[in-house]
């Protein structure tokens, strides 16, 4: 799987999350940005683990920035 798929299935994810489509980016802060918020971003995890089929700790959240769109698609290519 490429990036751009990657980046198209996050998006989606987001999407279903807000039950909305927004302007989203390889460099939008989900959590910065005020896109997501707290319990929006943990209901994302949840869903990118199930797309995914991987798990992501707490830990990684924070190791790995992961509420960056960019961050969590070079995360994703590594874990897949």
């Amino acid at each position: 799987m490429n990036k751009g798929d990657i980046f198209s299935k996050i998006k989606t994810i987001i999407y279903t999350v807000l039950e909305a489509e927004i302007a989203i980016t390889e460099e939008s802060e989900l959590l910065g940005d005020f896109i997501l918020d707290s319990l929006e971003f943990m209901n994302f995890i949840t869903k990118v683990e199930e797309e995914f089929d991987i798990q992501i700790s707490d830990d990684d959240i924070e190791e790995f920035q992961l509420g960056i769109v960019q961050n969590m698609m070079d995360y994703l290519e590594k874990k897949i």
